[in-house]
């Protein structure tokens, strides 16, 4: 018998166990399967704010910063996700932690107001990006990312239109 007689077997082996392995690495787990997209949304006095989407407001005279009223919702429609398995939160460094919703709530949380600053005492534009994640059955969860631009007043959104932005008013406590 001959070194390559014994060495074929080993090599079809190996050939049938790479197959299978690229075969069942193209098939999606049974578990973890993605939470579709409306598992949670982040929405203003208009409606939904689009993912990575952009909510711009101008800031009243002789005021530093914008108010934007905003709401979480969770299952909204004819979403199919499982439901929440504990509060949804809000993250960023404009203080977004308010903004909340919880798997009691019928849909929708109550609208919070959120607050970004101007830089350069009120003369220049600044932002805020906030993050809203929630978690639901089976490995479900889901992250939106919006951010809140803030223009100092006299100055426009340059684009995009204000969408739903609460403005505080110079005359409020």
């Amino acid at each position: 018998m001959s070194k390559f007689a014994v060495k074929r077997p080993r090599l079809d082996r190996v050939a049938v166990l790479a197959c299978a392995t690229a075969f069942l690495g193209l098939v999606p787990p049974a578990s973890g399967a993605p939470a579709p997209e409306c598992l949670i949304e982040v929405h203003d006095q208009s409606g939904a704010v689009a993912d990575n989407g952009k909510v711009c407001a101008v800031a009243p005279a002789d005021s530093k910063f914008c108010t934007f009223n905003l709401q979480l919702c969770h299952n909204v429609g004819t979403c199919s996700a499982d439901p929440l398995k504990k509060k949804a939160r809000t993250t960023g460094h404009c203080n977004p932690g308010k903004l909340t919703v919880s798997s009691t709530d019928s849909s929708c949380g109550a609208f919070t107001g959120v607050k970004v600053h101007t830089k350069k005492n009120g003369k220049k534009a600044a932002s805020c990006k906030i993050r809203a994640q929630a978690h639901a059955g089976h490995g479900q969860s889901d992250v939106d990312k919006v951010t809140l631009e803030c223009m100092p007043s006299g100055s426009s959104c340059g684009g995009a239109s204000p969408s739903g932005a609460f403005l505080d008013r110079p005359d409020a406590p």
